[in-house]
């Protein structure tokens, strides 16, 4: 009777051809290939060589030093592998011969097709097979012919601090392979953190004046406090999910992990999906984050949160001329928000205006938790673009400053510094917040250690850094 022996994932036996299908050891697919698997357009697939020692470094598989290998694809939501690895007889008794040192590999490659989303600002060109993660084998074995012989797998590695770039960051942009995969980011082709739309430089001010006095201001809206504000550039549009997703994998300069983390309070994608997540909300305002996940992102642009003047600095006085202060940021106070029609068109920012009634009315074929695109390259901006070239200053989603926040800023401001609070101020209103609420100085507060969804998923982030 004809004999083979049969190498499975972690065992080595000797079968009767004639027998039945070997039953392999199940083994778990890494964590970062499962869901990658789940990424339009994408093919994974498995191979396991089985090697004589020393096992080459990664990278070095399919050389004389193999004596067999298989290879199987992966399907999407498939969780393990099996593995029969055939090797011939005579493979087993050629020098070294039985009793010679062998070692396992698992290498995982991903290729893709063309394609893209119809939300996404890329269209992916085809590319691959691209290395995202491999297994060794945990100890040396020896293939002995109808005998049997352990071969344990490791973790997979797939990059991270002293992995080759050439294997598992190809473009080079410290985001590994894998983890590109795993985002729905795109392997070839660098991925950074910078605002689709770029950023606006704005000179600095000698005596801006922050705050109102008079009319119907609210007691921690004045009064007034003048004092300079340094140059800045601050990012023309809310930071989409897509930075922030591109942050979730771009790696510290320590190797100690990721930037950024998981919003704490992010909301699910109509999928189901997790909205950072989701290919469809990649152009929308990143949602709940903490104060702390809102500086971070900026810290790892080599920028940061903007203070509550600089913000209103920005929101409130175009160009250098600090005597021009607008009460909303898309122009004078005399352009007032309006219905028309009796519909809220949101021609001037995402935010709720109201019926005679005192009814809210949302945008215009949106429901109200909608917070609607921060860019949209297919059919341009929907909003009108504000002061300083600075979108979404009104409504759309509130924004973290770094400024702890006080009902008595403003004379606390003309003393000095401010004092900790365990608030910080957020500033431009949401799609939740009425015109009042929208002007240039109305001020919010939101705990730093907040984390409800129905809290934080109003606020989003806007970068600065100065000049």
């Amino acid at each position: 009777m004809k004999r083979a022996c049969l190498v499975l994932l972690s065992v080595l036996a000797c079968v009767d051809s004639s027998s039945e299908e070997p039953a392999g050891v199940t083994v778990e697919v890494p964590r970062g290939v499962q869901r990658a698997l789940g990424q339009d357009g994408f093919r994974l697939s498995a191979t396991m060589f089985i090697m004589r020692e020393p096992c080459p470094p990664p990278g070095g598989e399919g050389g004389p030093e193999t004596v067999a290998s298989e290879t199987q694809e992966l399907q999407e939501n498939q969780a393990s592998v099996n593995f029969a690895v055939e090797v011939p007889t005579r493979t087993v008794l050629a020098p070294p011969g039985p009793g010679g040192s062998h070692c396992a590999r698992v290498v995982y490659t991903a290729s893709w097709e063309a394609g893209g989303s119809a939300h996404a600002p890329w269209q992916r060109a085809a590319g691959g097979p691209l290395r995202v993660a491999h297994q060794d084998g945990t100890s040396s074995f020896t293939l002995m012919p109808y005998a049997n012989a352990l071969v344990g797998l490791a973790a997979a590695e797939y990059g991270g601090t002293g992995a080759l770039p050439q294997l598992y960051d190809v473009d080079g942009d410290n985001i590994p392979n894998l983890t590109e995969l795993e985002l729905a980011l795109r392997p070839q082709q660098p991925d950074d953190l910078e605002p689709p739309a770029g950023t606006t430089e704005l000179p600095a001010l000698t005596a801006f004046c922050m705050g109102q006095s008079g009319g119907d201001t609210l007691p921690s809206e004045g009064p007034e406090v003048c004092t300079d504000v340094g140059a800045l550039r601050v990012d023309k549009l809310e930071v989409t999910n897509r930075q922030y997703r591109v942050c979730l994998g771009k790696l510290r300069p320590d190797g100690d992990g990721p930037w950024c983390t998981e919003p704490v309070a992010a909301r699910r994608a109509e999928d189901g999906e997790l909205r950072v997540l989701s290919v469809g909300s990649e152009l929308l305002p990143v949602v709940g984050v903490t104060l702390e996940q809102a500086a971070t992102f900026c810290a790892a642009r080599g920028m940061r949160l903007p203070s509550e003047l600089e913000w209103e600095r920005a929101a409130r006085t175009p160009g250098a001329d600090a005597a021009v202060r607008w009460t909303y940021p898309w122009g004078s106070s005399d352009d007032e928000p309006e219905l028309e029609n009796g519909n809220n068109p949101c021609t001037l920012g995402r935010f709720l205006l109201y019926t005679p009634d005192f009814q809210p009315e949302p945008c215009v074929n949106e429901s109200v938790m909608d917070v609607g695109p921060g860019f949209n390259p297919v059919l341009g901006r929907a909003l009108r673009v504000g002061i300083n070239d600075l979108s979404d200053l009104a409504g759309n989603v509130a924004e973290w400053t770094s400024t702890p926040f006080h009902l008595d800023a403003h004379e606390k401001l003309a003393q000095g510094p401010l004092p900790p609070s365990r608030a910080n101020t957020v500033r431009g209103g949401s799609y939740q917040s009425g015109p009042r609420f929208v002007r240039g100085y109305a001020r919010s507060a939101v705990d730093a250690d907040e984390v409800r969804p129905e809290v934080l998923g109003a606020v989003g982030i806007r970068c600065v850094a100065d000049r």
